[in-house]
């Protein structure tokens, strides 16, 4: 399964592409979710989507929960298989108020840098389903 990471910070995206590459993980990772949308929707068209995505819900224009509801769209077509959602954010409590993490369904919240700690066991386990 091939995994997507979208983090606006340079040094977090390098960080969690290690961690993942390290554990030979097929990754790839994007800074601005512009570039995010057209790897995803090149995937489907040449039968190799993502699987999981790690999504930073704070970025500019196209962030982790715009994203997220674009493949929740797609997925609803009936035309893209369901992918795994992961925020992974350090705005805690600015998306928990905001009301947006109720919009679109997601499967896992995890908080930086604590959560981080936690991500490379939660990938490995929908790896292994």
């Amino acid at each position: 399964m091939r995994i997507a990471v979208l983090d606006d910070d340079e040094d977090a995206r390098d960080l969690l592409c290690r961690m993942f590459e390290r554990a030979r993980i097929e990754v790839e990772c994007f800074g601005r979710g512009a570039d995010l949308l057209v790897a995803t929707f090149k995937g489907f068209r040449d039968g190799r989507p993502f699987g999981l995505y790690v999504l930073d819900c704070a970025l500019p224009i196209f962030d982790g929960v715009t994203i997220n509801q674009i493949l929740k769209l797609a997925e609803s077509t009936g035309s893209f298989g369901r992918a795994v959602v992961i925020y992974h954010t350090a705005k805690d409590k600015t998306m928990q108020n905001s009301g947006l993490l109720e919009s679109t369904p997601y499967d896992h919240y995890l908080v930086k840098p604590e959560g981080t700690l936690q991500l490379l066991d939660l990938v490995r386990k929908y790896l292994a389903a």
